[in-house]
C-alpha cells in the first residue's frame, strides 16, 4: 500500500497577504460561500483540509493552496508493509517521497495558479472543503448578463438614501443647514463632508464590496460589481478605483457636477458601462 498524506491549513494567511483576497480565493477554490471561507481561514488552529492523498496529489494541492496565501501542513501517513519479500529498491513506494522535497523519480506535476477567471471541480463529499480532484479549467461557457438600467438605478437610490441617512445628522450637529440657510458656499466644509461620506460608505459596504462585489443596495436588486472577465473584481485595483473616481471627481467644485453627468450618461452605452466603470476596468452583472 502506498503512503497517505493530510494537508492542513496552519492557522495563518502568509505574509503581506490580504485577508480579503484570500478569503475570495478560497471561496472560489473550493467554492463555498464566502461566510464560509472566512470562517474557515480566521480559526487560530491547524486545521485538516483533505487527507488520504497521494504523493502527488498533495503536492498539487500544498501549490495550489500556498499560491492563495495559506501557510499550510502536509503530514505522512505510513501504511504497513505486507509480510513476505521485501520491496525492491526501484519499486513504486520508492519513487513516493514527500511533496516537500524534491528527491522523487517521478516530477510532481505544476500547479496552475490560482486565477479569478477560472472554475474548479470540486470532489463531492461530505467535506465542504474537499481538495479538488481535477486540474483548473477555464470556464468557456459562462455566460454573463448585464445589470438593467433600472436594476441599477434602484440600486444606486438605495445606497443613496442609507447614505443621507448618516450625512443628515452629521449636518445637523455641526451647522451645515446654517451654512445653506445663510446663501453662502464653505468650500472647506463640503470637502470635510465630502470625506466623511467617503468613509461612511466604506464601513457600511466594504465588506460586501471586497466579498462579494455588491453594495447593500446592489445586493438587494440582485446585480453585483464585476471584472472585465466576469470575476470578483479586486479590491484594491477595481474597487477603490471606481468609487474613488466618483468620490474624489465629483467633490471637485465647478467640474465635478459635470463630470457627474457625463459618467451617468455613459449607462445608455451598448456595454453600459459608466465612466467609472471604465476608469475601473469593471462592468455591473446580474447576480
Amino acid at each position: 500500500m502506498d503512503d497517505k498524506y493530510t494537508i492542513r491549513y496552519a492557522g495563518q494567511l502568509q505574509p503581506e497577504i490580504d485577508k480579503y483576497e484570500a478569503i475570495k480565493s478560497f471561496s472560489i477554490l473550493f467554492k463555498v460561500s464566502a461566510d464560509k471561507a472566512e470562517s474557515f481561514l480566521s480559526s487560530p488552529t491547524a486545521q485538516t483540509i483533505k487527507s488520504g492523498l497521494s504523493s502527488r496529489e498533495a503536492g498539487i494541492y500544498k501549490k495550489k493552496l500556498e499560491s492563495i496565501g495559506l501557510q499550510v501542513q502536509v503530514t505522512r501517513k505510513t501504511a504497513p508493509v505486507p509480510t513476505g519479500n521485501a520491496p525492491e529498491s526501484n519499486s513504486l513506494n520508492s519513487g513516493i517521497v514527500s511533496p516537500l522535497t524534491q528527491e522523487t523519480t517521478k516530477p510532481t506535476p505544476q500547479a496552475f495558479p490560482l486565477k479569478e477567471n477560472v472554475q474548479t471541480k470540486i470532489e463531492k463529499n461530505d467535506n465542504p472543503y474537499a481538495a479538488p480532484t481535477a486540474e483548473l479549467l477555464a470556464d468557456e461557457n459562462r455566460t454573463t448578463i448585464l445589470a438593467s438600467r433600472g436594476k441599477r438605478l434602484g440600486a444606486v437610490i438605495i445606497d443613496t438614501i442609507i447614505s443621507i441617512a448618516l450625512i443628515l445628522p452629521l449636518m445637523y450637529f455641526t451647522g451645515g443647514f446654517d451654512i445653506i440657510t445663510s446663501g453662502t458656499t464653505n468650500y472647506g466644509y463640503n470637502a470635510l463632508l465630502g470625506v466623511f461620506g467617503i468613509v461612511f460608505f466604506f464601513l457600511i459596504h466594504g465588506r460586501y464590496l471586497a466579498l462579494y462585489g455588491q453594495t447593500i443596495g446592489k445586493k438587494m436588486v440582485g446585480i453585483k460589481i464585476t471584472d472585465l472577465q466576469g470575476n470578483l473584481p479586486s479590491f484594491k485595483r477595481n474597487i477603490l478605483v471606481r468609487y474613488g473616481f466618483t468620490s474624489v471627481i465629483g467633490n471637485i467644485p465647478f467640474i465635478g457636477g459635470l463630470v457627474s453627468i457625463i459618467d451617468v450618461l455613459f449607462i445608455f452605452g451598448k456595454e453600459r458601462r459608466c465612466l467609472h466603470d471604465r476608469v475601473a476596468g469593471t462592468m455591473v452583472l446580474e447576480a
